[in-house]
């Protein structure tokens, strides 16, 4: 599902500048987009690397709001019209339960940026697989409207990722909820990426 979501946006690359800040604490999961040119940086496997990678991220947020003031924009796309040459960045993080855990301020990091930077063309994507409420906090929670929900054990899990029961009861390989930014939920259905399908369209 991770996977599908990232060569989706990657389609639009072609079409606007767009790079991808991604944390892998797993080291696995992003290991087929290590040299690719649209990447924000070096792919974070450790603590270190994912915590130094979230505080320029935060950086690059102030110091983008900065610039949009001096050319009297209010978001990325209008400080583009006006010049700025900055790309759009998506943040993936493929296991969060590991990130909050390596260090409890890459929470607050992703909490600041969930909250102010989606004007500044920086976007969240966030991937666990065990969502509870230490890992996924309601402050990171109300920040996130867009949800995806695939299968999980227990009805308490799926209030936590949608608000709602009903995730528990999905059917696996794909069977998902996704919940839009107004509050309404859909069923749907992921499609399988496998790994050589990531590597093709990268190379295009």
């Amino acid at each position: 599902c991770m996977s599908a979501l990232l060569l989706s946006l990657l389609t639009y690359a072609e079409q606007r500048p767009l790079r991808f800040a991604l944390i892998d604490p797993k080291q696995v999961e992003f290991a087929v987009w290590r040299d690719s040119p649209y990447l924000f940086g070096q792919i974070a496997t450790d603590s270190v690397a994912s915590s130094d990678l979230l505080e320029i991220l935060v950086t690059e947020m102030e110091e983008r709001y900065s610039r949009f003031a001096e050319l009297g924009a209010r978001d990325l796309g209008s400080a583009r019209e006006k010049g700025y040459e900055g790309a759009w960045i998506i943040v993936a993080v493929d296991e969060l339960a590991d990130l909050v855990m390596q260090e409890k301020e890459n929470e607050k990091r992703l909490v600041l940026l969930a909250q102010k930077a989606r004007a500044a063309g920086i976007h969240l994507l966030l991937a666990t697989q065990r969502p509870d409420s230490k890992t996924f906090s309601g402050l990171l929670r109300s920040n996130c409207p867009a949800r995806i929900a695939l299968r999980v054990a227990r009805a308490s899990e799926s209030k936590i990722v949608m608000d709602e029961v009903g995730a528990e009861r999905l059917q696996g390989a794909g069977d998902m909820i996704f919940r839009g930014g107004d509050g309404g939920s859909i069923r749907a259905h992921a499609y399988h990426i496998r790994t050589e399908d990531i590597a093709a369209q990268l190379k295009r």
